[in-house]
């Protein structure tokens, strides 16, 4: 084993190439990425089973001082099998800064492990026995294929409303909020891919728990989904997806559940066209009406404007925050996939009533979890200085 054939410009061309467009283009323009300095290989002594020490000894041996808006970007040897996928600390805001590795140069991994840096957990999937939420679920760490944040492959659709809102993305002007306690509305949702109109529909539960709607048509940066590059056959339309805490900090819905038997092969999950949805235990009911180019219409009916007699009886699924140290093995292997752990292992399991490491497809991509948890400086990002460094493993050096 020993360096690959990756040349230090292809890195750099990825970073201030799509990856700097696709930050640039998703926060309107707060959030702008550049390489400032770059190295060649490097042997740090430190290797991938102590990340921590391996920032450090390469961050001393380049001269790289962390700080606000500052981030280190080791690209290791795709030969060192014994590192993770990829790997990034979780940042306290966009503006901490913060460090990451990885070993494949596709934009959707590199732009994946800034998520981590700037503030995000994953972007996962839940499906309940034939139910869109009930006690019999799973959640699947990084099961949305739609979201950057979630498994890395060829796409990289919108940041999704959960995301985009715990990065303070999306202004007062395109979102709507509605409590149990509200009275039923009808909204029309802009495709989640522009920047007018409203751009998300949040729902706060009796519990407090947020849920979010988006509309994502075959439009603007989602045009994938109504061509060939669709591959697992995603649903353009409207998503539901609840908002939580790390690790997967957005978890889609499946707004048409599968019996469990079916799960690894379905793919779908938008909200069908005028059936009623009930969400957080009958808290709310969602019923689309109507879909077009130019937006989506949706009714929500708040569970304290429904008599109980007409209540519709669904299960709540369990809540509440992660906690202690989960693990897991399992993710897909693919050319493209995308990982960061934190102090989770990858595919972590267990706080919802089932984590499930199960096949997601034959040929998908993946990531493990995380990063490690760090609190930085926050402060809003207006620039980011990047130092790309390529580092050789000293276990894995050839003679």
């Amino acid at each position: 084993m020993g360096r690959d054939a990756v040349t230090e410009q292809q890195l750099i061309d990825v970073v201030d190439g799509p990856v700097a467009d696709f930050w640039s283009e998703e926060t309107d323009g707060a959030i702008r990425l550049g390489v400032t300095t770059a190295h060649d290989w490097v042997t740090p002594d430190a290797g991938c089973s102590d990340p921590t020490a391996m920032w450090n000894e390469v961050a001393a041996t380049v001269g790289f001082v962390p700080g606000p808006g500052k981030h280190l970007l080791l690209y290791v040897s795709s030969r060192a099998t014994g590192c993770a996928y990829a790997l990034g600390e979780v940042g306290a805001a966009p503006g901490s800064g913060g460090r990451m590795y990885v070993r494949n140069t596709g934009t959707s991994v590199i732009a994946h492990e800034f998520g981590h840096n700037f503030g995000l957990g994953h972007s996962s999937g839940r499906q309940c026995d034939a139910a869109v939420e009930s006690d019999a679920c799973r959640t699947v760490g990084y099961r949305d294929y739609y979201d950057v944040m979630g498994v890395s492959w060829a796409q990289l659709g919108s940041l999704n409303a959960p995301q985009a809102a715990r990065l303070s993305l999306l202004p007062a002007a395109r979102q709507q909020s509605l409590t149990v306690s509200g009275s039923p509305v009808t909204v029309t949702l802009a495709p989640v891919s522009g920047r007018t109109g409203t751009r998300a529909l949040r729902l706060t539960d009796a519990e407090g728990s947020d849920y979010w709607l988006e509309y994502r048509p075959a439009s603007g940066r989602d045009a994938w989904l109504g061509t060939a590059a669709n591959r697992y056959g995603l649903d353009a339309g409207v998503l539901l997806r609840h908002g939580e805490g790390l690790p997967d900090t957005s978890v889609l819905l499946d707004a048409t559940p599968a019996p469990a038997g079916d799960w690894n092969a379905d793919h779908q999950a938008a909200l069908p066209l005028g059936t009623a949805v009930p969400v957080s235990g009958g808290d709310f009911t969602v019923v689309v009406q109507g879909l077009g180019p130019a937006g989506a219409v949706v009714s929500i009916t708040p569970a304290a404007s429904v008599s109980p007699a007409a209540a519709v009886p669904v299960g709540r699924s369990p809540s509440g925050a992660p906690g202690g140290v989960m693990s897991g093995t399992g993710h897909e292997a693919a050319p493209e996939a995308a990982s960061s752990p934190q102090f989770w292992a990858p595919e972590h399991r267990g706080t919802r009533a089932l984590r499930d490491t199960g096949d997601l497809a034959p040929a998908g991509d993946s990531s493990t979890v995380g990063g490690f948890v760090v609190a930085l400086t926050a402060s809003a990002l207006a620039g980011s200085a990047l130092l790309v460094v390529r580092v050789l493993r000293r276990t894995a050096r050839t003679r």
